[in-house]
């Protein structure tokens, strides 16, 4: 369940439920605490709280158990690099990952972090993070063979979509909106042969923002997609 409830107004105190979380759910297999906006930052310093141990971080008692296959962190404006490797390694099963909006996470914080999971990762979302080729490189380099990706707002570049396309055997979903060095690439250089790699498995592609996708090159995505994608969002390209 989403354990988000900070304030008094609502009668329980964020510590407090996570704190009864990691006392009483030692098997726990799935965990929300970010709020369901992508970009609604959450201020509060998830490092400040009363658990002790090697970190005074409430990830870092929540998840002791290595059961855990699922978590959302979505909007924490202040998760560092070094909480979120400590969270990984604690969780050494975490199928699905989510820092959408973490904007203090660095590319080489992201690819430090996931490591110790990039094996048994297979859903990803790091929207509006610094997400780039140093992560997409250490995701490749550990085996990650991802089904669903969200790179929309990030810095990843197209050599790191490449390493990325070339280690996952069957992408289903592949965001990239707006992705900075993407937006701008010659779409039928660098999107187009992860499109053709992945087209009996991608069901979602997200390319909005991207300028340079000309007709012609949406034509030739389409023609290798249209029978299976669910979606093609290009809000944005001319």
């Amino acid at each position: 369940r989403n354990a988000d409830a900070e304030s008094s107004d609502r009668g329980i105190k964020f510590s407090w439920l996570l704190q009864a979380v990691a006392e009483h759910c030692p098997v726990i297999e799935e965990l929300a605490i970010g709020w369901e906006s992508e970009f609604k930052s959450r201020q509060t310093p998830i490092h400040k709280t009363k658990f002790t141990g090697p970190c005074t971080a409430v990830p870092a008692a929540v998840l002791s158990a290595a059961t855990l296959r699922s978590l959302t962190l979505a909007g924490y404006a202040m998760l560092e690099p070094r909480l979120l490797h400590l969270i990984c390694t604690s969780a050494p099963q975490l199928a699905i990952l989510d820092v959408c909006g973490c904007g203090r996470l660095s590319d080489f914080g992201i690819a430090t972090a996931v490591q110790p999971i990039a094996q048994s990762l297979h859903s990803l979302n790091v929207r509006g993070t610094h997400f780039g080729d140093q992560a997409a490189q250490a995701l490749a380099a550990g085996g990650a063979n991802l089904l669903r990706l969200n790179a929309s707002c990030t810095a990843l570049t197209p050599d790191g979509l490449q390493r990325i396309s070339q280690a996952s055997s069957r992408l289903e979903v592949l965001d990239l909106c707006y992705a900075q060095y993407l937006r701008d690439s010659d779409v039928r250089a660098t999107v187009l042969p992860v499109v053709q790699r992945h087209a009996a498995t991608l069901t979602m592609l997200g390319l909005g923002g991207f300028q340079l996708l000309t007709n012609q090159a949406l034509r030739e995505i389409l023609m290798v997609v249209c029978v299976k994608v669910g979606g093609v969002p290009w809000s944005g390209a001319d």
